[in-house]
């Protein structure tokens, strides 16, 4: 054998198989890492499609609608909680009012009170 042989010259037949699944498997994992999924789910998605390349555009696809969905939720979340904070300085003023008018009936009635009591 020649120093210059191509790696591919020199993989034991035996060998290819386990070569190929752990260059699958740095794939997977590269692409998990890179759009934030998890490799079983990579490869689930692989398993019902015919080629890698169909794989990553899938999966790319499956990212942008993650991350709209989340954006959705997150406008909806805050949308709501802006609701609920508005409702609570709402009820918190209606209670001041109430407060307000009570105390302001308690001074009468003890005004009264005390010109009955002249």
């Amino acid at each position: 054998m020649a120093l210059s042989a191509t790696h591919t010259s020199i993989l034991h037949q035996a060998d290819i198989a386990h070569f190929a699944e752990a260059g699958f498997d740095a794939l997977v994992g590269t692409l998990a890492s890179q759009l934030g999924f998890q490799a079983d789910i990579i490869k689930t998605v692989y398993g019902h499609l015919s080629s890698y390349e169909q794989t990553v555009q899938v999966v790319e696809s499956m990212q942008e609608a993650a991350e709209e969905r989340a954006v959705a939720e997150i406008l909806s979340k805050n949308e709501e909680s802006s609701y609920e904070e508005s409702s609570y300085e709402e009820s918190t003023k209606e209670e001041s009012v109430k407060e307000e008018s009570v105390k302001e009936e308690s001074v009468k009635e003890e005004s009264v009170k005390e010109e009955n009591n002249d």
